[in-house]
């Protein structure tokens, strides 16, 4: 136990005394529990976890008439009372019978069974699969203090699809990844659903993950649903603007633009923004074509930064 938690850089939370709380700083003294079976081989199973697991546990005695019910609303209520101070991911263990320190064993007992059941030989052509996908090989055997936070995102989504879930909830997936890393992990992401169906849920700010990956929008502003839709059609409605950066061979002078075009020098280009809705962009090219011999232009749409900002200024968010 000292030389697994001294090498895993795991860490130490055992106290020599519960009420001096002297901190051993090497996980000693270990809990063990022993079962005697046939034969002449031993088998050791360990569970690195802390005490916060253990804080945040309960027990209780329950009366016969309480039932299922009660063992239901029980394992509720705690789970509820734990909330975000078990470090996630949370996996509740029950144990439901004996001595109150029987009931405690079988709970941890629980937490070491195959909770989702992938034969051996699908879970490895899984695991092969996404080590390939989401290049983990390098750091596959790494401690998880040691990786950087871009391999942590890739590995904890690689974990998570071991059991080929049909829905996936994701939660800013690309914060803190590098440009080249973020484009690698929306394709991965784009030929999971492509090739196994799979349903992603996605929360970001990144609205690039937004235009890459989704095809339905819901937008939540103070408890309520603002928006649900396709993206197009929340686009449309705070699309509105164009931008243009034309440069001339030469000196011109342009004519007459309708009102509603905003026009601004930025060095040797002139930039004209304009509604186009209320402007057609081949109209203003002709404009722009007859002024003089064009150089270089460019048509920018608006980002979808700032349509979503307008969005939440008019939904006061």
């Amino acid at each position: 136990v000292r030389q697994g938690y001294r090498d895993g850089y795991l860490r130490n939370s055992i106290v020599s005394d519960p009420l001096r709380r002297v901190n051993t700083n090497d996980n000693t003294p270990a809990f063990l529990y022993c079962t005697l079976v046939p034969g002449d081989r031993l088998e050791i199973t360990v569970a690195p976890k802390g005490f916060g697991s253990e804080n945040m546990s309960q027990i209780k005695m329950l009366r016969p008439s309480d039932g299922v019910q009660g063992v239901k609303a029980f394992i509720l209520r705690v789970v509820e009372e734990a909330g975000p101070n078990p470090c996630p991911p949370i996996v509740v263990g029950v144990g439901i019978g004996g001595t109150f320190d029987k009931a405690a064993l079988l709970s941890k007992q629980a937490l070491l069974r195959d909770i989702y059941r992938v034969p051996g030989q699908k879970y490895q052509k899984r695991l092969c699969e996404l080590t390939d996908a989401l290049a983990l090989g390098d750091f596959l055997h790494t401690p998880l203090r040691l990786l950087s936070l871009g391999q942590r995102m890739r590995a904890e989504l690689g974990g998570s699809l071991l059991h080929s879930p049909k829905l996936l909830f994701l939660d800013e997936p690309t914060i803190g990844l590098d440009a080249v890393s973020k484009l690698q992990l929306r394709d991965f992401l784009l030929s999971e659903n492509h090739a196994h169906g799979t349903t992603i849920m996605l929360t970001t700010h990144d609205m690039e993950d937004i235009s890459a990956l989704c095809r339905r929008v819901l937008v939540l502003g103070h408890g309520k649903k603002l928006f649900d839709g396709e993206l197009p059609a929340l686009l449309a409605r705070y699309d509105t603007m164009r931008t243009l950066r034309v440069r001339y061979a030469g000196e011109i002078t342009l004519s007459a633009l309708p009102e509603s075009v905003q026009i601004s020098r930025d060095g040797d280009f002139y930039v004209l923004a304009y509604p186009q809705q209320q402007v057609p962009t081949d109209h203003i090219l002709s404009l722009l074509q007859s002024a003089g011999p064009i150089a270089e232009l460019t048509l920018h749409e608006r980002s979808m930064d700032r349509m979503i900002a307008d969005m939440y200024q008019e939904m006061a968010l």
